[in-house]
């Protein structure tokens, strides 16, 4: 029993480490085991997480929330002590022993929460924190900010603007503004589109690493949509080298013909590409001569909006530079 009882206390233990507003709560009676249950609080900025304590912990639904804690717990771990941290360090930050915390590793990196550096075996946040991060900033004040620099991008090119995010092997359309004009693109806030064929797309691939543009995109060949269409692989590569090197993407029917689009990448606080920025119009309106232009005015929006996002560029992400950890 002692043991056990230990045992259960020692998420509370190592919480209280790292969160020192740890304060109890009155105890509660559970009725169907008749027992005292103590709960205790701890904060982590204005969120707060209540802890249960009691002799046994044998409960399925109690042994499921303490993984959950001690893997959230890592998280916020390396999130403030970061970039990467060893096993050691990890275990000895939240006092658990390593294999358990090689265990919880094991599951976040299969859902890409953190990720293992080849060289160090260090281990850091995953891309899958960007991509719920990038979510979440367009459910809340992300698209708020970004609609007055879209209008003026409407204002300057007359073409539809929109802003998009990826989604596996799609882009998604968070929102829209249409053309004026009579003769115009409609495009859908909600709206999917292939990303390996779209500029809105290949502006987020340019900026992803290589293992994880080969695990969206999947084997084999691209599809097809137009005669323009890249279906390899290591031809889109290529193409995405182009995009870091101008700043910005282009697609010349390469998803329908008619259509040609111009889109740039947003960063977010930490640098981090989390959106596109672009317009869409007919191929008759935007001939080979007018893209520089019009690719200058989506690429000054893009860097606004990044700017709302708290992003400060460095100058080794300015066109033309190296950018760390996209396909090479």
């Amino acid at each position: 029993m002692g043991g056990a009882l230990a045992a259960s206390r020692a998420p509370i233990r190592r919480l209280h480490l790292l969160h020192p507003k740890l304060t109890d709560k009155p105890p509660r009676i559970c009725p169907e085991r008749s027992t005292v249950i103590r709960t205790r609080r701890f904060d982590t900025g204005d969120v707060f997480h209540y802890l249960e304590l009691n002799s046994t912990m044998q409960s399925e639904t109690r042994y499921k929330v303490q993984v959950i804690d001690r893997a959230l717990a890592i998280i916020e771990v390396l999130a403030a002590e970061g970039p990467a941290l060893t096993l050691a360090e990890l275990a000895a930050r939240i006092e658990l022993p390593k294999s358990t915390v090689l265990r919880l590793l094991n599951v976040l990196q299969r859902h890409r929460f953190v990720e293992r550096e080849p060289r160090s075996g260090d281990y850091r946040l995953g891309l899958k924190l960007v991509e719920l991060g990038s979510a979440a900033s367009a459910q809340l004040d992300f698209v708020e900010r970004a609609r007055p620099w879209l209008r003026r991008l409407l204002d300057a090119t007359g073409e539809t603007v929109f802003l998009s995010v990826l989604d596996g092997a799609e882009v998604l359309a968070v929102e829209r503004i249409e053309s004026p004009r009579t003769v115009r693109v409609p495009l859908s806030a909600g709206g999917r589109t292939p990303s390996h064929c779209t500029a809105n797309g290949k502006a987020l691939l340019a900026y992803l690493p290589e293992g994880e543009l080969e695990a969206r995109l999947g084997p084999g060949r691209l599809r097809a949509y137009t005669r323009n269409t890249i279906t390899t692989t290591g031809a889109l590569k290529n193409e995405l080298r182009r995009v870091r090197a101008l700043g910005y993407a282009v697609d010349r029917e390469e998803m329908e013909e008619g259509l040609k689009c111009v889109a740039a990448p947003i960063r977010n606080m930490s640098g981090a590409v989390v959106a596109s920025a672009g317009i869409l119009g007919p191929a008759f309106r935007l001939p080979e001569r007018k893209l520089p232009a019009v690719a200058a005015e989506v690429v000054k929006a893009a860097e606004a909006i990044s700017a709302e996002l708290g992003f400060k560029e460095p100058a080794s992400l300015r066109p033309g530079q190296g950018r760390k950890g996209a396909v090479g």
